[in-house]
């Protein structure tokens, strides 16, 4: 089951509704033990939210027509009931593109279990591998793109956050990953029931994207392919994997465990 780390939207989704709620910072207030924790770690999702101010979005209001119109605006169709003059309303998108600094070839990529999925070869020079977290060269921005297989999300991150980039093993020749499309709700039930002042979040809604492809790179395949099969070192994920943006302190706006049911080609 593919599962999302999207606490910094979330966090963007709150801050919406406390500057609705006051002009000031104003104080929320925990209901659950989940969401003290969350409120713990607010100032470190603050900071991760305002490294990346081009790429939140996030919109709030004390009825739901507004945030429904917010989210038709961004394509997504999900909507918000009204619940009354007590209740206040968020949503939040997350919007990042991040392009490979030289085009991947399409492949055929065999998975551990045996089958074939959608897959992207970088060649050599346009990624690293440090043990075993790959990190392809992307192009300049405030975003870096790790990945590593991994059974768990928590396990992925875990180790992306540890890797040494100290010692790079370079002597790969090329990596390969699979195409991704993915488009999922994610659960924001944990949002429900903050307070700040007279004001209770009644609903929160999450929803994350990923698309990994070649970016426009389908006319190399065939070249790339027959050119370098079975003479260099390949780099492989092939099989459940944990992708995350970082920022370049590695702080984690987005982390996905991506499985198998979303191994495919964009459209």
């Amino acid at each position: 089951m593919t599962t999302v780390y999207v606490d910094p939207i979330l966090a963007a989704s709150m801050l919406a509704l406390g500057k609705l709620v006051s002009p000031g910072p104003g104080k929320w207030s925990a209901s659950s033990p989940e969401q003290k924790e969350f409120l713990g770690k607010l100032g470190a999702l603050t900071e991760t939210i305002a490294m990346l101010p081009d790429f939140f979005y996030a919109a709030a209001a004390k009825s739901a027509g507004p945030v429904n119109a917010f989210l038709a605006r961004q394509g997504f169709d999900s909507a918000l009931r009204e619940a009354g003059p007590q209740s206040l309303y968020a949503a939040a998108v997350l919007d990042l593109l991040v392009e490979w600094v030289t085009p991947g070839s399409a492949v055929q990529l065999a998975l551990h279990d045996g089958r074939l999925a959608p897959g992207v070869r970088l060649k050599k020079g346009h990624f690293r591998v440090d043990g075993r977290v790959l990190s392809p060269e992307v192009k300049p921005g405030p975003i870096y793109v790790r990945m590593c297989e991994s059974t768990t999300l928590d396990e992925g991150l875990a180790v992306i956050a540890g890797l040494d980039p100290s010692a790079p093993d370079w002597n790969y020749g090329a990596a390969t990953f699979p195409m991704v499309s993915l488009d999922v709700d994610v659960d924001a039930s944990k949002m429900i029931g903050l307070r700040n002042g007279d004001w209770t979040v009644d609903q929160a809604f999450a929803r994350a994207k990923l698309r990994l492809d070649p970016k426009g790179a389908h006319a190399q395949a065939a070249a790339a392919m027959a050119a370098t099969r079975g003479i260099v070192k390949t780099f492989k994920i092939a099989g459940p994997f944990t992708i995350a943006f970082v920022t370049g302190d590695g702080q984690v706006a987005i982390a996905y465990h991506v499985t198998e049911e979303h191994f495919s080609a964009p459209v």
